[in-house]
Protein backbone atom coordinates (compact mmCIF):
# COMPACT_ATOMS: atom_id res chain seq x y z
CA UNK A 1 0.00 0.00 0.00
CA UNK A 2 2.82 2.46 1.19
CA UNK A 3 4.09 1.26 -1.99
CA UNK A 4 1.49 2.06 -4.33
CA UNK A 5 0.83 5.48 -2.75
CA UNK A 6 4.60 6.49 -3.02
CA UNK A 7 5.22 5.27 -7.09
CA UNK A 8 1.67 7.67 -7.18
CA UNK A 9 3.16 10.53 -5.85
CA UNK A 10 6.35 10.11 -7.86
CA UNK A 11 4.76 9.26 -10.84
CA UNK A 12 2.85 12.53 -10.55
CA UNK A 13 5.66 14.99 -9.33
CA UNK A 14 7.33 13.56 -12.62
CA UNK A 15 4.17 14.25 -14.99
CA UNK A 16 3.73 17.89 -13.48
CA UNK A 17 7.47 18.27 -14.02
CA UNK A 18 7.64 16.97 -17.93
CA UNK A 19 4.39 19.47 -18.06
CA UNK A 20 5.62 22.47 -16.74
CA UNK A 21 8.68 22.31 -18.32
CA UNK A 22 7.28 21.61 -22.03
CA UNK A 23 5.19 24.83 -21.32
CA UNK A 24 8.14 26.67 -20.39
CA UNK A 25 10.24 26.16 -23.02
CA UNK A 26 6.86 26.73 -25.28
CA UNK A 27 6.65 29.84 -23.67
CA UNK A 28 10.37 30.68 -24.53
CA UNK A 29 9.95 29.58 -28.25
CA UNK A 30 7.05 31.44 -28.72
CA UNK A 31 8.82 34.65 -27.82
CA UNK A 32 11.86 33.40 -30.13
CA UNK A 33 9.65 33.03 -32.88
CA UNK A 34 7.87 36.21 -32.94
CA UNK A 35 10.61 38.34 -32.81
CA UNK A 36 12.27 36.10 -35.42
CA UNK A 37 8.97 36.30 -37.45
CA UNK A 38 9.35 40.26 -37.06
CA UNK A 39 12.83 40.70 -38.34
CA UNK A 40 12.49 38.02 -41.09
CA UNK A 41 9.75 40.20 -42.64
CA UNK A 42 11.65 42.73 -42.23
CA UNK A 43 15.30 41.73 -43.60
CA UNK A 44 15.26 38.59 -45.27
CA UNK A 45 15.22 34.61 -44.49
CA UNK A 46 18.14 33.66 -42.62
CA UNK A 47 16.88 34.64 -38.90
CA UNK A 48 19.95 35.44 -37.39
CA UNK A 49 20.77 37.98 -39.84
CA UNK A 50 17.70 39.24 -39.40
CA UNK A 51 17.14 39.19 -35.73
CA UNK A 52 21.22 40.96 -35.81
CA UNK A 53 19.32 43.67 -37.99
CA UNK A 54 16.36 44.55 -36.29
CA UNK A 55 19.15 44.54 -33.75
CA UNK A 56 20.98 47.47 -35.44
CA UNK A 57 18.04 49.29 -36.97
CA UNK A 58 16.66 52.82 -35.64
CA UNK A 59 13.47 52.06 -36.97
CA UNK A 60 12.40 49.80 -34.28
CA UNK A 61 12.05 50.63 -30.59
CA UNK A 62 14.41 49.66 -28.29
CA UNK A 63 11.60 46.90 -26.66
CA UNK A 64 11.76 45.04 -29.83
CA UNK A 65 15.62 45.40 -30.38
CA UNK A 66 16.50 44.20 -26.93
CA UNK A 67 13.80 41.61 -27.56
CA UNK A 68 15.89 40.87 -30.45
CA UNK A 69 19.03 40.39 -28.81
CA UNK A 70 17.78 38.18 -26.22
CA UNK A 71 16.34 35.95 -29.15
CA UNK A 72 20.03 36.22 -30.50
CA UNK A 73 20.79 34.68 -27.25
CA UNK A 74 18.52 31.75 -27.21
CA UNK A 75 19.51 30.95 -30.58
CA UNK A 76 22.75 30.91 -29.23
CA UNK A 77 24.65 31.43 -32.98
CA UNK A 78 28.14 33.01 -32.80
CA UNK A 79 27.49 35.14 -35.75
CA UNK A 80 26.35 37.30 -33.68
CA UNK A 81 28.85 37.80 -31.31
CA UNK A 82 30.81 40.50 -33.04
CA UNK A 83 27.18 42.77 -33.39
CA UNK A 84 26.54 41.79 -29.61
CA UNK A 85 30.14 42.82 -28.25
CA UNK A 86 29.83 46.28 -30.12
CA UNK A 87 26.73 46.82 -28.43
CA UNK A 88 28.10 46.16 -24.92
CA UNK A 89 31.05 48.60 -25.86
CA UNK A 90 29.22 51.04 -27.45
CA UNK A 91 25.52 51.06 -26.94
CA UNK A 92 24.66 49.53 -24.12
CA UNK A 93 26.87 51.78 -21.30
CA UNK A 94 24.08 52.58 -18.60
CA UNK A 95 23.12 49.89 -16.16
CA UNK A 96 19.25 50.83 -16.48
CA UNK A 97 16.94 48.57 -16.80
CA UNK A 98 14.00 50.03 -18.82
CA UNK A 99 14.10 48.13 -22.51
CA UNK A 100 12.18 51.55 -23.73
CA UNK A 101 14.68 53.81 -23.37
CA UNK A 102 18.05 52.01 -24.51
CA UNK A 103 19.58 48.72 -24.86
CA UNK A 104 19.69 46.68 -21.35
CA UNK A 105 23.47 46.16 -20.76
CA UNK A 106 22.30 43.21 -18.54
CA UNK A 107 20.20 41.64 -21.59
CA UNK A 108 23.58 41.90 -24.17
CA UNK A 109 25.71 40.68 -21.47
CA UNK A 110 23.69 37.48 -20.74
CA UNK A 111 23.02 36.95 -24.66
CA UNK A 112 26.75 36.89 -24.84
CA UNK A 113 27.02 34.22 -21.92
CA UNK A 114 24.45 32.12 -23.64
CA UNK A 115 25.81 32.21 -27.12
CA UNK A 116 29.79 31.16 -25.60
CA UNK A 117 27.89 28.50 -23.33
CA UNK A 118 25.54 25.82 -23.36
CA UNK A 119 21.62 26.69 -23.53
CA UNK A 120 19.27 23.65 -22.89
CA UNK A 121 16.36 25.32 -25.40
CA UNK A 122 18.62 25.81 -28.64
CA UNK A 123 17.42 22.86 -30.04
CA UNK A 124 14.39 24.06 -30.52
CA UNK A 125 15.32 26.97 -32.82
CA UNK A 126 17.02 24.43 -35.90
CA UNK A 127 13.57 25.80 -38.16
CA UNK A 128 13.35 28.64 -37.56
Amino acid sequence: MIFKSRFIFILAAGLFFFISTGISFYSIYKEVRSITLTAKSEFGPDPVIALLSLVQSENFSFRDRNRAVWALGQIGDKRALPVLMGLDIQTATRDGLDPDQHIVKYTVEKAIDQIEGFIITRWMYEFL
